[in-house]
C-alpha cells in the first residue's frame, strides 16, 4: 500500500458538489460506518449516529491543485449533491487528484494534506479537524471509492462507500 504526505499548504474550505450522474461504481453511496474510536456501535463522537448516504467529488485544493471530497450525510439536496443542513454531516478533503488505490493519504499540522469538518447537526456548531488519515481501498474515477477514515487520531473513524458527483470544479 502506499502512503502519501504533503508539505504544507493553506487550508481553503470549500462545501458541497453538484450533479450528480447517477452511476454507482465501487461505492454505491448508501451507507457509512463512524465510531469513537473502534467499538463498532455505528456511532460517532456527537452521540452514536450513523449516515445514510455517502459522495465523492472531485475539489480543488489551498492551491488550487485536484483534491478528493468524502461527503457522509444522512441526506442530500437532490440534484445538487450537498448534505441536507439540517442532519450530521462529516466532510473530508484530501488533497490529491489522481487515486491509485489501494492508497493512504495522512493530513497533519506538521505535513498538511487535507481536512476534515463534522457538523452533529442542530444547533450545535461543527468542528474543523487538521489531523487524519484516509485509505482509499478501492477507486474508480466517476464511479465510486470505498474506505476508511480516522480523524484526529480515532475522534472519528469508520468506513465509506461513496458514489461519483461532480460540481464541475476546474481548478486552476
Amino acid at each position: 500500500m502506499r502512503t502519501l504526505r504533503f508539505v504544507p499548504l493553506l487550508v481553503v474550505l470549500t462545501l458541497g458538489c453538484g450533479d450528480d450522474d447517477g452511476s454507482s461504481g465501487d461505492g454505491d453511496g448508501r451507507s457509512a460506518d463512524a465510531a469513537a474510536g473502534d467499538d463498532g456501535d455505528g456511532g460517532d463522537a456527537a452521540g452514536g449516529q450513523a449516515f445514510g448516504e455517502n459522495l465523492i467529488s472531485p475539489d480543488c485544493g489551498p492551491v488550487d491543485q485536484p483534491a478528493r471530497r468524502i461527503s457522509l450525510a444522512d441526506s442530500f439536496v437532490e440534484d445538487t449533491c450537498t448534505p441536507a443542513a439540517d442532519g450530521p454531516i462529516l466532510d473530508i478533503v484530501v488533497w490529491v487528484g489522481d487515486v491509485d488505490a489501494p492508497l493512504t493519504v495522512t493530513f497533519s499540522p506538521e505535513e498538511p494534506g487535507g481536512y476534515a469538518q463534522h457538523c452533529p447537526g442542530g444547533e450545535a456548531p461543527c468542528n474543523l479537524f487538521d489531523r487524519g488519515e484516509v485509505t482509499f481501498e478501492t477507486y474508480r474515477a466517476e464511479r465510486g471509492a470505498t474506505g476508511t477514515y480516522d480523524i484526529n487520531d480515532g475522534e472519528l473513524t469508520g468506513s465509506f462507500d461513496a458514489h461519483w458527483c461532480d460540481p464541475g470544479i476546474i481548478c486552476g
